[in-house]
């Protein structure tokens, strides 16, 4: 089998085959068939994403709702304490105790976020709003020596979106792109491909190594040290857009940076057009 990039930047998987002929009485000659597996291929990946997520979100959704309890009793009785003494080490441990909550609280809410992979309420929405909020979102993350180029400012492109979804995905893009490079350039694009539109976010950091690429999108996979990263960001990111109908593919070279290209119908699933 064979992958190739179509027009509209999907990934199009090619069966091929070969088989010599020898006719009596002719030269042999070779008969090649090529059959397009992309529709086989994408099931099979969509059965196995499905099972996998549904497994997950029980087990996510059991672990979270067990360490939410605990939490927010430790929540409840730090403030109690902080309200009755005055002495400033234990309020400064106690502000640390509550600091560390906060980020286990966070943790839980993305574990929670796996109990509701695919449900989306698409509305008419203009694309570039959307990455304009995550770019000011995110602009804490970019260090001072690196420029963001932001060409698409000047389109126009609307989309029947989840927009909280989709601006949770240019997020999470936009921030591992900031991570990625200490100093260059991260870029984000945007085309128009009729009935779909890409949005790319490129980097100019230290890039990905191949045998990193094929995990990525996996849950709890992560790459950042320990306390810097949960592992579902890019897991969740890519289910939101694939329950829109679309994908968010890679392209990366160790050295010389990443590209992240989200690819989104501009009618979501059971979302008619209006007239």
């Amino acid at each position: 089998e064979a992958t190739f990039a179509a027009a509209d930047l999907k990934p199009l998987h090619v069966q091929l085959r070969s088989q010599v002929v020898r006719p009596a009485g002719a030269d042999p000659y070779v008969v090649y068939i090529a059959r397009d597996v992309t529709a086989q291929r994408e099931a099979l990946r969509n059965l196995v994403e499905t099972e996998r997520w549904a497994s997950m979100g029980r087990l996510a959704s059991f672990v979270a709702h067990e360490i939410n309890t605990p939490l927010t009793n430790i929540s409840l009785l730090t403030a109690s304490i902080s309200r009755r003494v005055s002495d400033p080490e234990i309020q400064e441990r106690l502000k640390k105790i509550a600091a560390q909550g906060r980020i286990a609280a966070s943790i839980t809410g993305e574990l929670l976020k796996f109990t509701r992979p695919g449900a989306i309420n698409p509305i008419e929405t203009e694309l570039t709003d959307l990455i304009r909020a995550a770019v000011e979102q995110t602009d804490a993350f970019r260090k001072p020596g690196v420029e963001l180029r932001d060409e698409t400012r000047t389109r126009s492109v609307v989309c029947a979106v989840d927009p909280m979804r989709i601006q949770e995905v240019f997020v999470n893009l936009l921030k591992n792109a900031y991570e990625a490079t200490p100093h260059g350039r991260v870029r984000i694009r945007l085309q128009d491909l009729g009935s779909l539109v890409a949005v790319s976010i490129s980097d100019t950091g230290s890039g990905i190594p191949p045998e990193v690429q094929s995990r990525l999108f996996e849950a709890f996979f992560t790459t950042k040290k320990k306390g810097e990263g949960t592992g579902l960001g890019l897991a969740i990111s890519r289910n939101f857009v694939v329950s829109h109908g679309g994908d968010i593919t890679l392209t990366s070279e160790p050295g010389k940076g990443s590209t992240f290209t989200v690819v989104l119908p501009k009618q979501a699933p059971g979302v008619r057009e209006t007239e």
